[in-house]
């Protein structure tokens, strides 16, 4: 339990600054789908310190929250539109064109 606990705050420090990152540049994802896997990071980490180093038994909670949230937001930032995509370059020239 002690290696999870460590290890999941770092964890979800490194993945809310990929999805910032990610989402401020348009090259991960979208600011519409960040704050998914934000929320979803931030329960990975927390639920360790909250549940078994703190004994609060409610934040067990955070569990599906997390492995919900996290890997769909995988899933959208995967199939989400970038600017460099030839999607995003054809729905910006069909934008342009009217």
């Amino acid at each position: 339990l002690w290696l999870s606990t460590l290890a999941f705050t770092p964890f979800a420090v490194a993945l809310i600054g990929l999805i910032w990152t990610g989402q401020r540049e348009r090259l991960l994802g979208s600011p519409w789908i960040g704050w998914l896997g934000m929320i979803g990071a931030a329960a990975y980490g927390t639920v360790m310190w909250l549940v078994f180093i703190l004994q609060i038994d409610g934040a067990g909670i955070l569990f599906p929250i997390a492995h919900l949230a996290v890997p769909l937001w995988f899933v959208l930032a995967g199939v989400w539109p970038t600017r460099g995509s030839p999607l995003a370059s054809l729905i910006a020239q069909e934008h342009s064109e009217r």
